[in-house]
């Protein structure tokens, strides 16, 4: 496949892009939104999709939900799971199609692990009133726009990864490549599929050094942390003083170091959700603790 061009051409793509029932998913995510669903409703639409449905289960039933007896029913797995955490995973999982659909699996690989710890670490980093679910789809979701990229034009995109950034910023480099940057174009498509509006500005200023909202501080602040530990295709940048007062995180390292072995299972239950099979060495081992 030849790389896209620009930002509309990819676009385009992702629209044309095969990913089991999509628009069922979608509606899943649609139906959660609302809040007011039955969970027959929801399960109804899930249904259509099997990997989606599958997966569903299969997190009902792990360590992150910890129920007492085993769940067989997708209706009862949506209630144990609850519509908000549901919506999150949906988006989450039609957004990852781009990355089934990348023709270079260690580059998506590479992608995937960084979001999947970067969601992680936001549902760890929220409390005080700030949603965990929400928290989890920030961070899941904020990268699309590298996504888009690696499935339109992954050959462009492996150079990126590969460039001196010594004296460049990433966002420079995109910009000369595709014209436009991944935030930009993670903002664009998630605002083309309907995501919702804070969901979608938490994309667009995800690599600002302190995003305007409280979940957009959270999900960088996790994004940074899991750079730092050598997870993804970003260089690791240094984390400016006022992003953890406006996440409201005073001792990350202290909140995942006694987090983190609670919500290990839901890593690896988040990577079977996004169905990406993992290609890199060590690619399923624990995350570290920020030094």
């Amino acid at each position: 496949m030849q790389d896209a061009r620009n930002l509309a051409e990819m676009l385009s793509r992702a629209d044309r892009l095969p990913t089991g029932d999509a628009a069922a998913v979608l509606k899943v995510a649609n139906l959660c939104a609302g809040r007011e669903a039955s969970a027959d409703a929801v399960a109804g639409s899930a249904g259509r999709d099997v990997r989606f449905s599958a997966e569903l289960l299969r997190l009902a039933n792990s360590a992150f939900s910890a129920p007492r007896e085993p769940i067989v029913s997708l209706p009862v797995a949506i209630t144990r799971l609850g519509l908000s955490l549901v919506e999150s995973l949906a988006r989450a999982f039609s957004a990852s199609g781009l990355l089934r659909g990348c023709p270079d699996p260690e580059l998506a690989q590479r992608i995937h692990q960084h979001s999947v710890r970067t969601g992680v670490m936001a549902y760890a980093f929220a409390d005080g009133g700030l949603s965990r679910d929400e928290a989890l789809a920030a961070g899941l979701l904020q990268n699309t726009g590298l996504y888009l990229f690696a499935f339109a034009a992954p050959t462009s995109l492996k150079r990126l990864t590969v460039a001196d950034t010594t004296d460049r910023l990433f966002y420079e480099l995109e910009y000369e490549t595709f014209g436009t940057t991944h935030a930009e174009a993670g903002a664009a498509l998630a605002s083309k599929w309907g995501f919702p509006a804070p969901l979608v500005e938490v994309m667009a200023e995800h690599d600002l050094p302190i995003p305007s909202t409280r979940i957009g501080a959270v999900a960088r602040l996790a994004d940074l942390v899991a750079r730092q530990q050598g997870y993804g295709i970003e260089p690791p940048e240094e984390i400016h003083p006022g992003l953890a007062i406006k996440a409201q995180v005073t001792d990350a390292a202290g909140l995942l170091e006694v987090k983190l072995p609670t919500l290990a299972g839901t890593i690896d239950a988040l990577d079977r959700l996004v169905g990406i099979s993992p290609v890199v060495s060590g690619a399923n081992a624990p995350m570290s603790l920020v030094a």
